[in-house]
């Protein structure tokens, strides 16, 4: 086997070159590397979310803080990942990156409520807000967020007597 390396003919330079120097030998391993920085700051974020979540009652607000963003951050990288596609790579009409974006409401708008639904408090108050706010909120999270006016769930008794 080494032998018929060593005796084989070498492929011309002008191949070697083109191969090296093609985008898409450039391209995948920044995608690796990509994706590999990506996968380890999500796990370590997840690990440390974790942690946090299940620590005692003095770790409160960093616990809810962590939740909420180890649950939004990757919402709001998908939404900035698309942003920067069609930035790079424009549609042919306006109506394709419209329902591109309308998919995307579509697929985070049930999460993102049930986010805000689990942490109550100030952020059902903001999602009450954006939901009167449509010059700012997508139809979808309009919608949705419109449950919140008077479709939240109340609290016990006992929760709202020990908050007083």
């Amino acid at each position: 086997m080494l032998l018929r390396r060593l005796l084989a003919v070498p492929k011309p330079l002008n191949f070697r070159l083109r191969r090296s120097l093609s985008v898409s030998s450039i391209i995948q391993p920044i995608r690796l590397i990509k994706y590999t920085f990506g996968t380890t700051i999500f796990t370590g974020l997840g690990f440390i979310s974790y942690a946090v979540y299940e620590s005692g009652p003095e770790w409160e607000k960093f616990r809810r803080t962590s939740y909420f963003w180890s649950h939004m951050i990757p919402v709001y990288l998908h939404y900035r990942y698309q942003q920067m596609y069609f930035q790079f790579f424009p549609t042919k009409t306006p109506a394709e990156e419209q329902q591109a974006w309308l998919s995307l409401h579509n697929k985070y708008c049930d999460y993102v409520m049930n986010v805000v639904l689990h942490q109550r408090g100030v952020y059902i108050k903001l999602g009450q807000i954006a939901s009167t706010r449509p010059d700012i909120i997508p139809k979808t999270y309009l919608k949705k967020f419109s449950q919140l006016q008077d479709g939240v769930p109340a609290q016990p008794g006992e929760y709202a007597r020990q908050m007083i």
